[in-house]
């Protein structure tokens, strides 16, 4: 690893004014400075734009999105546009602690580790938050575990991004529900995984819960998943 390597953060918005200069503070307060952050604001009706421009930082690169795609094909260009050796995401919602970035990186100690993930806390709307990992995680050669039991958030990885470039790992459109899941796995099928046990990431919790209809969509998708993975790693049946 290069000293003070380029972190590159992508964040994707769509009428997000109401959180996204609390996000966009929480990255510029870390104590690690080289980053960039990717703002891919997928064709927004309310004022993110103006949130995102009064930001008087180079390093927050605006982008608009010229058509409004799902969520994973949004991610998609966002990730055509990183310049960095590392990658995060966060969403336009959430949190970061001022440790974070310096805190991950230094998780990176040998070149076959691809994934570093941190615990973190749920945020809820009266401030309250809670511990969301409360066991130690494994480390290292993780797909087993991770397979039947995901404890992988978005906001609390980050990715070695030559790994994505190598192997041609995106966002697969197909998925709504499970795209996460699917890019982290496909990333831990391929090189080592890391973890940081501190509260890393404030995961903000909204008012709702899973509803039916996402429910057998959610299913749906994760039985096309599995039937893929099967094929290929039949070992696994």
């Amino acid at each position: 690893m290069v000293d003070n390597p380029l972190i590159s953060i992508v964040v994707n918005c769509f009428n997000s004014e109401k959180f996204l200069a609390q996000t966009l503070k929480s990255v510029i307060k870390q104590t690690y400075q080289n980053w960039e952050v990717i703002l891919w604001d997928n064709q927004s009706t309310d004022g993110t734009a103006s949130v995102a421009k009064a930001f008087a930082d180079d390093r927050i690169r605006y982008f608009y999105a010229p058509e409004h795609t799902t969520l994973g094909e949004a991610r998609n260009k966002a990730l055509e546009n990183i310049r960095g050796e590392y990658l995060s995401f966060l969403d336009s919602d959430d949190l970061w602690e001022s440790t974070r970035l310096s805190a991950c990186l230094r998780c990176f100690k040998s070149d076959d580790v691809g994934l570093v993930f941190s615990n973190c806390s749920l945020l809820y709307s009266d401030g309250s938050d809670k511990v969301f990992l409360r066991a130690p995680q494994s480390e290292g050669d993780v797909l087993d575990e991770q397979l039947s039991n995901f404890t992988v958030t978005m906001g609390s990885a980050m990715v070695r991004a030559s790994l994505l470039k190598q192997h041609g790992i995106v966002f697969d459109n197909r998925f709504s529900m499970i795209e996460d899941f699917d890019f982290f796995i496909r990333i831990m099928q391929i090189a080592k995984v890391a973890y940081c046990h501190e509260r890393l990431f404030k995961w903000r919790v909204h008012k709702g819960s899973l509803t039916q209809q996402k429910f057998s969509l959610f299913e749906k998708e994760y039985k096309t998943f599995l039937k893929e993975f099967l094929e290929k790693r039949p070992e696994y049946e």
